[in-house]
């Protein structure tokens, strides 16, 4: 059996080829979880079609089913004897109208720590149009927590509608002529939860997942509107919306922001040395302003190290006005005196 397109919509008539060596009457059914509805035809020759209107709740596939049968007064065997075949084919059928169009936009790409955002998620359906009382899903999560498992956005409508297998057996009292094996799938969910601590005045909100919201609803426009606090990770966070209206429509969609701060230094400090070990106390200054002013970079040494080139002083600076690539690398030398825990605090100012 041969459908004539590889998919179909609501509303569409298959017309389906049947190779067989005998004529005869035929009882087709469309089937899946159970028999959908049936009918009789008659097939003549070796290669007769017949139609098949595809109606609604057919999606996302269905079984037909076709059983012909020959008398034995027609069968053209010395021996009369009855004879039958059973054959089957599978149509794929999707409906436009089940899928939601998910469009997210932040009020901005990138924004500093703690700053206020503010991300909208526009649901539409297929012919456009705002999607009123839809169910939205919103979160942030940090792209390098979603980059460890390869993680994607939902594509909710798929898997409500993915391919669903045979549940009807056909048989007659010889063995089954047709054996079933559905697939079975699996889903998996994962929560990260991340974290931090600090200082009052440092940044210590190292969040994860930067904000998670699964109780919005659109307005007649569409809209689902939400305000968070940015994180203080400098990272970029992917904006996700899930979407599902009715009873049979889903979308997703998404987006991503940034959180960085205008001027950054990225220490390079040694994690332990010896008593009069002399170090290197490097910093690279990253400057991500449209300024090219003067940046001061400063160490302060606790009672466990000294300067090398100014031993009585504890807050050593240096400073640099060539930002031609908005990134520098600084070196403040110091001597480890005396045993012990030690921290050393490099500060940058522009």
């Amino acid at each position: 059996m041969v459908p004539d397109k590889g998919g179909y919509q609501v509303g569409d008539k298959a017309v389906i080829l049947v190779k067989t060596p005998i004529s005869g009457n035929a009882w087709v059914t469309v089937e899946r979880e159970g028999v959908l509805r049936h009918f009789n035809t008659r097939l003549e020759g070796n290669a007769p079609s017949f139609e098949v209107p595809i109606q609604a709740g057919a999606e996302p596939n269905v079984f037909v089913s076709v059983t012909l049968v020959r008398g034995a007064v027609q069968s053209r065997h010395k021996v009369l004897e009855p004879e039958y075949r059973v054959g089957y084919c599978q149509l794929k059928v999707e409906d436009p109208a089940t899928k939601l169009s998910v469009e997210v936009v932040p009020n901005a790409t990138n924004c500093v720590p703690g700053a206020q955002v503010t991300a909208n998620a526009v649901v539409k359906d297929a012919k456009g149009e705002p999607v009123r009382d839809a169910e939205v899903t919103l979160y942030a999560v940090d792209e390098g927590v979603l980059g460890l498992t390869d993680y994607e956005t939902p594509d909710v409508h798929h898997a409500m509608f993915a391919e669903r297998a045979l549940g009807v057996d056909s048989g007659i009292t010889l063995p089954f002529l047709l054996t079933e094996d559905p697939e079975r799938l699996t889903f998996h969910n994962k929560g990260y939860l991340g974290g931090g601590g600090g200082m009052e005045g440092l940044r210590h909100r190292f969040l994860a997942c930067a904000y998670w919201n699964a109780n919005l609803r659109t307005g007649p426009d569409g809209v689902v509107k939400a305000q968070f606090v940015a994180p203080d990770s400098i990272t970029r966070y992917r904006l996700i919306a899930v979407a599902q209206a009715a009873t049979n429509r889903f979308g997703s969609g998404q987006s991503s922001f940034s959180v960085s701060k205008p001027l950054m230094v990225e220490p390079s400090l040694p994690r332990f040395a010896n008593v009069s070990d002399r170090v290197q106390a490097r910093g690279v200054v990253l400057n991500q302003t449209d300024s090219e002013g003067e940046v001061m970079v400063s160490l302060t040494l606790d009672e466990k190290a000294v300067a090398r080139e100014n031993p009585g002083e504890k807050r050593l600076e240096k400073t640099s006005a060539d930002w031609s690539t908005r990134r520098r690398d600084r070196r403040i030398r110091a001597r480890i005196h005396r045993a012990g825990d030690g921290a050393m605090d490099l500060e940058s100012a522009l």
